[in-house]
C-alpha cells in the first residue's frame, strides 16, 4: 500500500455549526479488509489516535479521518500516513473469524 495523496476538507455541521476537518487519504489500491482491520485496530489501541478520532472509515481505496481542531492536522496525517507504512504487512491470521466481523 502506498498513499497517492492526502486532502484536508473543512466542513461545518448545520446543527451545532462547529466546524471539523475531514483528512482523506488516497492509496494507489484497494484495501483488503484483513488489512483495514488491522489498520482500525492499531488506531484504536493508540490512546493518542483514539483521542483525535474515533476510527478512521475506508470507501474504496480512501480512508477518512474526521478531526475538530485544527491545530492536529498535520499531526493526524503523520500518524495515518506512519500507520498506513506500518500495515503494509498484515500479521492477522484470515481464518480468525474475530476479525472478519
Amino acid at each position: 500500500m502506498k498513499v497517492n495523496y492526502v486532502s484536508v476538507i473543512r466542513k461545518y455541521a448545520r446543527k451545532s455549526k462547529n466546524e471539523k476537518y475531514i483528512i482523506k487519504a488516497s492509496m494507489d489500491a484497494n484495501p483488503t479488509s484483513i488489512w483495514f482491520k488491522q489498520l482500525q485496530l492499531y488506531w484504536i489501541t493508540s490512546p493518542g489516535l483514539i483521542k483525535l478520532c474515533p476510527e478512521p472509515l475506508l470507501e474504496q481505496n480512501e480512508i477518512f479521518v474526521s478531526i475538530f481542531n485544527q491545530e492536529d492536522i498535520l499531526d493526524t496525517i503523520n500518524s495515518l500516513i506512519n500507520l498506513i507504512n506500518i500495515t503494509k504487512t498484515s500479521y492477522i491470521i484470515p481464518n480468525n473469524p474475530i476479525f472478519l466481523l
